[in-house]
């Protein structure tokens, strides 16, 4: 179980070095706007408390300690994340999706696909 959560984590220290833009220049602790869609669980949901909960934002948490940055969550739907991302409006997106024929025609680099399940 820990080797496949310390592979999960690698793979979305990937996926996030990939989506987050650079850092401003001469930062102490880096600081990025990160929107995720919190209707999608387990990976992200938003608890009755307005508690921020799931594999996503476990990820998130742990990557940004082990990376030294810190982050402000803006929720959102997936495709409006998406296009503030491309937008600039937002550093990076961290969410969970399902797999399209559309997304699978996309690299490595542009998407990472963890298949849960069968």
């Amino acid at each position: 179980m820990r080797k496949w959560l310390m592979s999960l984590i690698a793979f979305a220290s990937l996926a996030i070095g990939v989506t987050i833009s650079s850092p401003a220049v001469h930062a102490a602790t880096p600081n990025y706007t990160i929107t995720t869609d919190t209707t999608f669980p387990p990976f992200e949901f938003q608890t009755d408390k307005g508690d921020y909960r799931g594999i996503d934002m476990d990820m998130l948490k742990e990557i940004s300690k082990r990376e030294n940055f810190t982050y402000n969550l803006k929720p959102m739907s997936f495709n409006a994340g998406v296009q503030a991302v491309q937008a600039g409006q937002v550093d990076g997106i961290v969410a969970g999706m399902s797999i399209t024929d559309e997304r699978k025609k996309c690299s490595i680099s542009e998407l990472l696909i963890i298949k849960v399940g069968s």
